[in-house]
């Protein structure tokens, strides 16, 4: 299920997303600055390619990098919830 995710200031996001290998950091980064619509599919299956990925691993790896943001935002108490 998927639900409105939270619009969180970049300043409340950076010390988790610093905590994040470079390189979980960079791809999670790209994935979600593909666009939207037609694009965003196209420019996901690019990404996918260029790290030698499908798009469904692509999409487990950014969920697993999803998860340690989210575990690092609710261990700083700035959201006690899930993000979707």
């Amino acid at each position: 299920m998927h639900g409105r995710v939270p619009q969180l200031p970049l300043g409340v996001l950076r010390p988790c997303l610093e905590a994040l290998p470079r390189d979980g950091r960079e791809l999670l980064l790209a994935y979600y600055a593909t666009g939207d619509g037609a694009g965003k599919i196209e420019g996901r299956q690019r990404l996918a390619r260029k790290h030698g990925l499908s798009a469904n691993a692509l999409r487990r790896r950014v969920q697993r990098l999803r998860d340690r943001v989210e575990a690092c935002l609710r261990e700083r108490h700035v959201f006690p919830g899930r993000l979707t």
